[in-house]
């Protein structure tokens, strides 16, 4: 399961041990609160963090996520 090996990805990552208690799954309703909305459909605006971090930040975010 994908969040059994992020679990595993953070232990290895920050060197603390991993975690043995099972998560739980909840609603991002239950979670959230009301009115949450994770919807696909949005498009991060990236203006204010160019700005803030300028080209090696965009760059960095190109090679990423490529």
């Amino acid at each position: 399961m994908l969040k059994l090996f992020l679990q595993q990805v953070y232990a290895n990552v920050s060197g603390e041990p991993a975690l043995e208690e099972p998560t739980v799954d909840v609603s991002s309703k239950e979670f959230y609160g009301e009115g949450y909305d994770d919807s696909d459909k949005r498009i991060p605006d990236m203006t204010i963090i160019n700005r803030q971090l300028g080209i090696a930040f965009f760059l960095s975010y190109i090679f990423v996520f490529r």
